[in-house]
């Protein structure tokens, strides 16, 4: 695919999981099972289902590093159908996190979210649950490898 991927193509159960394996791969995130605590095993797999289930509906297409996703129709209007790209941000993810207390866990994952997306990050504060737990997981994965 290329820069112009789009997220509208639905496929299957084991063709979303076989491009989860080959995303992760693209982006070296190297999570092993037997590394993990319980807890972090927990949040791999259901980063795994969010995933898989976008993109078996056909709102979320990889291109090697890069996920396009489409917001659904869950979220308000004006953010509905929006497209944005997720991308591997590289250490700015963590130094974009860094500015916040212990205490402010919810704004350091919407700095985390933003430095994957470009978004700005008032953006995720009005998205659908759903939408949101879907960045939020691919940007947890980033954050355990």
């Amino acid at each position: 695919m290329s820069d112009e991927i789009k997220a509208s193509v639905s496929i299957t159960k084991e063709q979303a999981e076989i491009e989860f394996e080959n995303w992760k791969e693209a982006c070296d995130i190297d999570i092993e099972g037997s590394e993990l605590t319980d807890e972090q095993l927990n949040l791999v797999n259901s980063a795994k289902r969010r995933f898989v289930k976008a993109m078996i509906a056909g709102r979320l297409t990889v291109d090697g590093e890069k996920i396009l996703y489409t917001i659904s129709d869950k979220s308000p209007e004006g953010f509905a159908n929006k497209e944005i790209v997720i991308k591997n941000p590289g250490a700015k993810l963590r130094f974009a996190m860094d500015g916040f207390k212990d205490n402010q866990q919810a704004e350091k994952e919407i700095a985390g979210m933003s430095a994957l997306t470009g978004q700005d990050v008032g953006f995720f504060r009005k998205l659908s649950l759903p939408d949101f737990n879907l960045i939020e997981a691919v940007m947890l994965l980033f954050m355990l490898s």
